[in-house]
Parts: structure tokens; sequence; C-alpha cells
């Protein structure tokens, strides 16, 4: 304690013959900082109060103006004392707190009411234990700017009323805890409330270079993908084949699934013979008479299968066409 009490003098500024309750605050912040100990930090500020001020004489008068220990004690009658509320939820400060050291402990959420009819100047100090947060919520104007305020778990504060609105000076913040959320990162911390944020990063917030896990192993082949789910290369599907095989027939013909029979019966009439029904479920065959003849086209279903109920269909029209559909079952469907 001897350090603090030799560099007082040159640690905090001239103080005011009266000092405003603004003007006590910052010397007891500054002279709490420095001696690391509230007791030593009200001893010190008496003890400079009560020490004639380094001003010139009063003009006219031939006198100095003392500061004396009498406007510490009128002021903050509570200075140097402590008012522990641990286990209260609401709390309203009196004029006895001006001063004092308030202790605030609950699980619970606490409501302090500031009372904006006190007579200035009004201070206190003010702390929270407990891990409920604290809020201070004046009766009229604002407290720190907004019409609330929250003290969080650990924080040491003083807390100065100038007439109008209120407004807190931290003496010490802690870092307060912060669950971690998947895919996000820290993105701030306010040294005023002891919070962290936290956000998603954007596609421009990564940088480096992708790993062979990330893009798949091996060297890819033209057209393969990397799985999402397994990150290995993966080849696209194979193009399909065209739904029809156009084939040109002139003469008695077996047709095949997939194809779409051009027919010129120009020297003869004759049959294309579908296959069976149950090797060809859901599976398409057209047949089309191109020229313009006389000669008869016959479509034939194979076996005991029939064509929309009969064995066979026939035409002697140039264009005409069926598409035909096989149900699996025994039949071929004209659509």
């Amino acid at each position: 304690m001897a350090t603090v009490k030799s560099n007082r003098q040159s640690y905090y500024p001239p103080i005011s013959p009266k000092p405003t309750a603004q003007e006590m605050a910052l010397h007891l912040k500054n002279l709490y900082t420095l001696g690391n100990d509230h007791d030593s930090a009200i001893d010190l500020l008496n003890q400079k109060v009560t020490t004639p001020a380094a001003s010139s004489p009063t003009s006219g008068s031939g006198t100095s103006t003392l500061v004396t220990k009498t406007v510490i004690v009128s002021q903050l009658a509570g200075l140097g004392g402590v008012n522990d509320q641990t286990g209260s939820t609401t709390y309203t400060p009196t004029a006895a707190d001006a001063g004092i050291f308030l202790i605030f402990n609950d699980a619970s959420p606490v409501a302090v009411t500031l009372n904006s009819a006190m007579v200035t100047p009004y201070m206190f100090f003010a702390t929270n234990s407990g891990t409920g947060v604290v809020t201070l919520t004046p009766t009229s104007g604002l407290v720190n700017g907004a019409a609330s305020w929250i003290m969080q778990e650990g924080g040491l504060f003083i807390v100065i009323f100038d007439g109008v609105n209120w407004k807190t000076s931290d003496v010490l913040e802690l870092a307060q805890t912060f669950a971690a959320v998947t895919h996000q990162f820290l993105t701030s911390y306010s040294a005023v409330t002891g919070l962290f944020t936290a956000a998603q990063p954007a596609f421009t917030d990564i940088s480096g270079v992708a790993t062979t896990a990330q893009i798949g192993t091996g060297s890819p082949l033209a057209g393969e993908y990397v799985d999402g789910g397994t990150g290995a290369w993966t080849a696209l599907p194979a193009t399909a084949a065209p739904k029809y095989s156009p084939v040109a027939a002139s003469t008695t013909t077996s047709a095949a699934v997939g194809q779409a029979i051009f027919c010129t019966t120009t020297s003869a009439g004759f049959t294309v013979t579908l296959p069976a029904v149950s090797a060809s479920s859901g599976q398409v065959i057209i047949v089309k008479k191109v020229s313009g003849d006389g000669n008869t086209l016959t479509v034939a279903a194979g076996g005991g299968d029939n064509i929309d109920g009969s064995a066979t269909v026939t035409t002697t029209t140039q264009y005409a066409s069926w598409m035909l559909v096989s149900d699996g079952v025994h039949a071929w469907n004209i659509v």
C-alpha cells in the first residue's frame, strides 16, 4: 500500500473544491484500479479532499479555499459501506445508498429501479455476483442512452446520476460464457457488456485450398462429379439411347422394342410381327405405312398376345401408324 500512497498525488488530476459525483466517481475508479482495493480507494480520496487545494487566493479576499472531508461525508453518506442484496430480485437504491457498495446476487433476473428523483450528486458502486442478469431501469430519463441497461455476471460498476439521466462506468467487466454454435464463429466482443456475438461465415470468409478428402480421391474422368455424401468421384448416368430406332421395311419383319418401323408395301403387302408382351413390359414400338399404294400392311401379335383385343391390325392407307405399348401381361395397347 506504500506504493499506492506515494503515487496518488500524480495519479489523478486536480479535484475541484466542491467535487461533483462524476469527479468523485472518476477518482474512486482510478484509485481503485491503482490500489486494487475498495477501502484503500475511499481512504485515499478522503485524504486528498482534506488536503488544501493548490489554488491561488480568491481575488480580493486574501484567503484560500479548503476542501474538507465534510464534502464527501455529506454528499455520499454511504461511502465505504456495503449493502448486500443477495437473494433479492427487486431493489430501489435510496438516498442512504449514495456512495455505497451494492451487491446483487441471485440465480434469477434482478430488477433494479433507479429513482430519478434523487438529489445530486448521487452515485453508488454495484456488482453482480449471481448468474441472473441485473437490469437497471430509471423511473425517468435514460441509462447509458437507453431505457434500461443490463449488468452481466461478474461486473463491477460505478452508477452515476446527473439529475436527469444515469450512466455507468465499468471498473471491471468479465467476459461472459458463450456456448459454441455449430458452423458459427465469433465475430465481436463488447468490453462494456462482456458479451460475444457469433455468425455463420460467408463463402468469401473462407480461404485456403480444398483437400483431397473434400474433392474426392483419384483422377476424375470426363463427366464425373464429386458425390456429396462420400466425397468420391462418381460417373454421371450414361446418356440414354434414342427412344426409337428407325427401321425401313419392305418385307415380312420381326419388330423389336424401341423401333420405329417405316413400311413400304409398293411391291406387295406384308406382316410385321410383334415380340412377346411378357418380355416387353412398358416398352414401345411404332409401325407406320409410308407408301401410297393399295397393298395391305398387317401388324400381328405373337403367341397368345393381342393388339387392343385382336390378333392383328391392318391398313391400306398411306401414313397410317400405330404406337403400341406393352402391358407386360398379354396385350399391346394402341395409344
